[in-house]
């Protein structure tokens, strides 16, 4: 149970962070590129 629970932790971040790309201009896109 607390592995599933971590796996959530982490997974949310990513798909906050997809959603975020996916309605972002190309430009912020590569802008988070460099950041990352």
């Amino acid at each position: 149970v607390h592995q599933n629970e971590e796996r959530v932790h982490l997974s949310a971040p990513y798909v906050a962070a997809v959603n975020f790309i996916k309605i972002t201009p190309v430009e912020n896109q590569s802008a988070l590129r460099v950041v990352a």
